[in-house]
């Protein structure tokens, strides 16, 4: 006889661990995560070899677990592998359709031992097992599923076909794997597929930066016109992850709730807007910063101009919203196509993903791979310092260094000040000053547009058609 796997909230934790001993006591083995993960594991290999490895799934239902993706995940990978699942109604919740359709056990009356017997007896019996025969072309559809157990499984099984074998749509789904925020993932795909001698994965694999003999090239400095012309990077069309429920309910505004957008294709910077760029706007241009006061102006100018000498390849700071908006605009003007700055959206399917990244690089923050607060450093460092904390798409510092503008508008305000609405717009990505959590991608912040010295507020731009 194998083992039960337990699915469940982390609130319900004191009725599961009962629930676990009582059913050893019986015989019954059990997969519970804080008794099986051990420090150094591998939490998504762990959860994944343990499903499959399970005879029996229980889902222990309550409304907390009945909300958590996580539960939600295991048990419908449970289904997809055809494994026999039993709900364990613990509190009164809603269950999902799929749920409520099986035999449950209901210790929701206040009786432990009946129900209990009742499961025990059940585990006891072999279990049911349903034949889930899936062929390339499903599998394809499969990899691409919003369930990372689903599309883990499935990247396995294309791999075990062969890549030569699954056409065209089994290896876009494998290469679009290769970009999942859940490591295993793409792990998965990348081991496969990094030898494969068709020229079209190795061409995805570099484009994604996942390639291991991958080699970002160094920054280089390229001039058109009057101007530096940016790096650009593709962020191809698609739906991708947006905002976050958890951080949403908790921090209210500074989250989207978690949904499923699309975008265009649309390009973005590689790296921020330097010192050394934006001072060859200022002196190009003759741009004044904030034309109502002279004196002021010229300090943020000498100011800029001696970050520039020493520092040219950091972010440029204290920028105002207006100030980037005029950049772009002279920008514009001089490679011959609208620059701006990237929405919120933009920049935060540039900075996750499509599959909804923590972090540019994964779900677990690493101070080895950006600037902020944790390092110590509390300045700006160089744009291209951290290639290993680069998003899916190798576009760098869109975790701490300088807080970014965008586009968008946190909310309209009717404020007058000099003669300009006092409109306040979304910042994102954190900054040399600012902790882990606040550069998580999906972390938004509002900020007047009129700010007497802006601090450490950068900006990177955006175009939709560069030529």
């Amino acid at each position: 006889m194998g083992y039960t796997f337990i699915s469940y909230s982390r609130k319900d934790v004191g009725f599961v661990q009962i629930l676990v001993s009582s059913l050893r006591m019986r015989g019954i083995e059990t997969w519970f995560d804080i008794a099986r993960l051990k420090p150094g594991m591998v939490w998504d290999n762990e959860i994944h070899a343990a499903l499959k490895a399970a005879d029996w799934v229980l889902v222990v239902a309550s409304p907390e677990s009945m909300a958590s993706r996580e539960v939600e995940d295991e048990w419908k990978f449970a289904r997809y592998l055809g494994k026999s699942i039993i709900p364990v109604l613990y509190h009164d919740c809603e269950l999902h359709y799929r749920l409520n359709a099986l035999n449950y056990v209901d210790f929701r009356r206040g009786e432990y031992e009946p129900p209990l017997n009742a499961l025990v007896e059940t585990l006891r019996q072999p279990p049911v097992l349903e034949a889930v025969g899936r062929d390339a072309e499903e599998l394809a559809a499969d990899a691409r599923s919003d369930n990372w157990l689903v599309r883990r499984e499935a990247v396995q099984r294309l791999l075990d076909i062969g890549a030569g074998a699954v056409g065209g749509a089994g290896l876009t789904a494998l290469i679009a794997a290769l970009s999942d925020q859940r490591q295993s993932v793409a792990d998965a795909a990348l081991k496969g597929l990094s030898d494969s001698p068709l020229a079209e994965v190795k061409e995805a694999l570099r484009r994604i930066g996942r390639a291991p003999d991958l080699k970002i090239p160094p920054r280089k400095i390229r001039r058109v016109g009057q101007a530096i012309a940016p790096e650009w990077v593709e962020i191809p069309a698609g739906y991708f992850i947006y905002g976050d429920d958890e951080i949403s309910k908790e921090w209210k505004g500074t989250a989207h709730p978690r949904q499923r957008r699309w975008l265009d294709t649309f390009y973005i910077a590689r790296y921020p807007v330097t010192n050394q760029e934006f001072q060859v706007f200022v002196e190009a241009s003759g741009y004044r910063f904030f034309e109502e006061d002279r004196e002021w102006s010229d300090k943020r100018r000498r100011n800029l101009r001696d970050r520039a000498e020493n520092k040219p390849d950091h972010p440029v700071t204290n920028v105002e919203w207006d100030d980037a908006v005029a950049y772009c605009k002279w920008l514009s003007r001089q490679l011959g196509y609208e620059v701006v700055l990237p929405s919120e959206e933009q920049w935060e399917k540039a900075a996750r993903g499509p599959n909804g990244r923590v972090y540019p690089w994964g779900d677990t923050f690493d101070s080895m791979r950006c600037n902020t607060s944790e390092s110590g450093i509390h300045d700006t460092t160089p744009v291209d310092r951290y290639p290993s904390g680069c998003s899916p798409y190798s576009v760098f510092d869109l975790a701490g260094n300088v807080w970014e503008w965008t586009a968008t508008e946190w909310e309209p305000s009717r404020i007058i000040m000099f003669g300009k609405p006092v409109t306040t717009y979304v910042q994102r990505g954190g900054s040399c000053d600012y902790g882990c959590e606040i550069a998580r991608c999906v972390y938004r912040y509002g900020l007047s547009i009129f700010m007497p010295d802006g601090g450490n507020r950068g900006f990177r731009v955006c175009a939709s058609a560069p030529t």
